[in-house]
């Protein structure tokens, strides 16, 4: 999302620069070519609030003396950082999933960072946010105290839209939108990714699951599930790691690989380290996606591929993936993780694969649109940069909604989408009655 929004401000403003907010400032630097420090600190969720109130005070605390014209000592808490907004012209808070209590440190560094503005007089743009879906009273104080200062607030699903409104911040304030990288930019021309891609065998699917191979008896389960997958439809698995710091999904991913490999004809590649840019491109150039990680349905979406989504149990990956497929009215092609294990996901993606063309073709007629809309919003953006000061937004701002679907598109089929509920009632009375049992002490695990 920062490689994004970092392009299209350097697109439309020539002559910009960036201070960037990173927890690795070395590594922004040395990729973006920009001035880069690091966060506040917050400490993590299982600090106390008490810890976190003070340091926030602290920081406040030295942001009002800079305004006044004294100088910090370099220990003091958030200089670098109140250095960087008393230089900046405006504040881009870039877009992510962090606004919920179990990631309450990144609430506090974006409040923090509304808040020095807020006093050193600065407009701020909040972009391509979710929000909750459910906030305790910490989190809920703390953005309704700052979220409706923003001169815009971007949120990328109808839940976070509705919760914005009811954190304070106007309608007229706000942008339903599109996820920030969902126009992700090609990658430069000398990339190894077009090397990678000319190697493939076509048709191919693309693959980023990162609790695949958690676990033998897992890895065995899903290794069935994408054998099934490869060799019933003649398909290449190339598994794409996202953000692979230390190499500990492309670690999950080999262990899984031979698995599939020894009781199938088919070769599965696993990607070396892709940047942004590159995993975006990469992943549209597939036939189809099958992913749990939401940046790759987001590429796969805006280059026309048909992707399944393998739904995660908590609320916050839930609420984050449905609210991207809702965009494109495909929040039915889904799977739960317990089904897919247990049988299904080669099922449902046989029944995606069979309606690929269809939906390909139906994501084809929304780009247009979906382009209109990511134009429109960088213009209200813009606009609201260049009001220098003033207190009420530049224009009227329109919520995104997208076109109705067209008869082009394909649903999934009732046959599995009816075992997958039939399944899933089952498991989860099933898991109700033990996890009474357990508490009751009357059974020790679950076999």
């Amino acid at each position: 999302m920062l490689e994004a929004n970092v392009h299209y401000l350097r697109q439309y403003l020539s002559k910009v620069s960036f201070t960037l907010i990173s927890r690795n400032p070395r590594w922004a630097t040395r990729y973006f070519g920009e001035t880069a420090v690091p966060y506040i600190g917050f400490p993590l969720a299982h600090s106390t609030r008490a810890e976190r109130e003070l340091i926030l005070a602290r920081v406040l605390e030295n942001a009002r003396n800079v305004t006044n014209g004294h100088e910090l000592d370099d220990a003091a808490t958030g200089k670098s950082v109140i250095n960087a907004v008393q230089k900046a012209n405006a504040i881009f808070i870039s877009g992510g999933g962090n606004l919920f209590p179990r990631t309450i440190q990144h609430v506090y560094e974006r409040a923090a960072l509304i808040k020095i503005a807020e006093a050193m007089d600065k407009p701020v743009i909040v972009s391509g946010q979710q929000i909750g879906p459910e906030l305790d009273d910490e989190c809920r104080g703390l953005l309704s105290d700052t979220l409706p200062n923003a001169r815009l607030v971007g949120v990328r699903d109808k839940a976070s839209q509705k919760m914005a409104y009811s954190l304070g911040v106007s309608p007229t304030r706000t942008i339903y939108q599109a996820d920030d990288a969902f126009f992700m930019p090609e990658p430069d021309a000398n990339s190894h990714v077009y090397e990678l891609a000319h190697q493939l065998n076509h048709p191919w699917i693309a693959v980023n699951m990162p609790s695949l191979g958690a676990g033998r008896t897992n890895r065995k389960k899903w290794a069935k599930q994408l054998r099934a997958v490869a060799d019933d439809l003649d398909v290449q698995l190339v598994f794409i790691p996202h953000h692979d710091v230390g190499n500990k999904e492309t670690a999950k991913y080999s262990g899984l690989v031979p698995h599939i490999e020894n009781a199938s004809n088919k070769h599965v590649v696993i990607s070396t380290f892709l940047n942004s840019r590159e995993c975006a491109w990469l992943t549209r150039q597939a036939n189809m996606v099958l992913g749990a990680r939401y940046h790759h349905i987001t590429f796969g979406m805006s280059g026309t591929v048909p992707c399944l989504t393998v739904l995660p149990p908590t609320a916050v990956l839930r609420a984050k993936y449905l609210g991207m497929l809702e965009h494109a009215g495909m929040s039915e092609w889904v799977i739960e993780k317990k089904y897919a294990m247990a049988g299904g996901l080669s099922h449902a993606t046989r029944d995606l694969w069979n309606k690929r063309a269809s939906i390909s073709s139906y994501l084809a007629s929304q780009q247009s649109h979906w382009r209109m809309l990511h134009d429109k919003r960088w213009e209200t953006v813009l606009a609201e940069l260049d009001s220098r000061g003033k207190s009420q937004p530049s224009s009227q701002v329109t919520p995104v909604a997208r076109e109705p679907i067209s008869h082009q598109y394909c649903p999934p089929s009732d046959v599995w989408r009816k075992a997958m509920h039939r399944y899933m009632w089952k498991y989860r009375r099933t898991g109700t009655v033990v996890g009474m049992l357990k508490r009751l002490g009357q059974v020790e695990r679950l076999g």
